[in-house]
């Protein structure tokens, strides 16, 4: 039996809870929430009642639970739970619903479990930042990718595609100019959007179009050009990451290495034979 192991965490950016079950073996009664519940099963089954209606949950499933939806579920064959999710609440989901469609408008999920292996990766990497509390930009942008991508899949409205115009496209240049200028400071979704004239959901979904990239990581990609530039005059590494805008050593190495392929350390040591 593996180790039960629960973790919890309140997301102020995002406005909304992380939490992670491993190894749990305990069953849930019917009981309903508030908010919005929606998770990923990685390890485990369970025979779950939702609105009166019966489901097998296995590995690889999203449970999306609307506010009052009444659910509960019980383990099958002794197969411990590993699960993570989030809960939005209808105040924070309408806000968000609106920055994405334009209109005040709320989600009602079609489906209480679904297969979505397309944006399986998405959610995963999301939950792990709101776990870690790291890369504001980052997390921001992929909470609004991923309700995009979830109401297209499993939701009852629809998104218009929102008109481009000229406007629009010097609007992203000015995101991109700021990007280039201020790529040493924390750069926020909220200040980038105020800049360029542009909701937040407009801005990351044209950037992307545009350029390529999405705003992080178009940001991400200007750091490591300059950290280049700084390896190769001998600059010490942890002088390096503070100064083109990590917040340390680790995060420089990770992203550095994850772009050019190589570690700092050994792209430094080009410059030394």
């Amino acid at each position: 039996m593996s180790k039960d192991f629960r973790e919890i965490y309140f997301d102020k950016q995002l406005k909304l809870e992380g939490y992670y079950f491993e190894g749990v073996s305990q069953s849930f009664p019917n009981h309903f929430h508030d908010y919005y519940v929606i998770g990923f099963v990685e390890k485990g089954k369970r025979n779950l009642t939702c609105n009166t209606l019966e489901y097998e949950v296995n590995p690889g499933d999203f449970l999306l639970f609307n506010p009052f939806d009444s659910h509960g579920c019980t383990q099958v064959e002794a197969l411990d739970l590993t699960y993570r999710a989030i809960n939005v609440s209808i105040e924070r989901m309408r806000e968000i619903i609106t920055t994405i469609t334009g209109k005040e408008e709320l989600v009602k999920f079609t489906k209480p479990i679904l297969k979505l292996p397309k944006i399986d990766e998405l959610f995963l990497l999301l939950h792990q930042l709101i776990l870690e509390n790291k890369d504001d930009l980052n997390r921001e942008e992929l909470l609004y990718f991923f309700i995009d991508a979830l109401i297209a899949h499993a939701a009852d409205i629809k998104i218009e595609e929102i008109a481009f115009s000229e406007a629009s496209k010097e609007n992203l240049l000015l995101a991109k100019s700021y990007l280039e200028k201020n790529f040493a400071s924390t750069v926020s979704l909220e200040e980038l959007s105020r800049r360029c004239h542009l909701n937040k959901y407009t801005l990351i979904r044209y950037f992307t179009k545009y350029f390529g990239v999405t705003p992080y990581q178009y940001l991400q990609t200007i750091r490591i050009k300059e950290a280049k530039e700084l390896l190769s005059n001998g600059k010490e590494l942890l002088s390096i990451s503070l100064k083109v805008g990590f917040s340390d050593q680790s995060h420089f190495t990770r992203v550095f290495k994850s772009l050019i392929g190589i570690t700092p350390k050994q792209y430094q040591g080009i410059f030394k034979q």
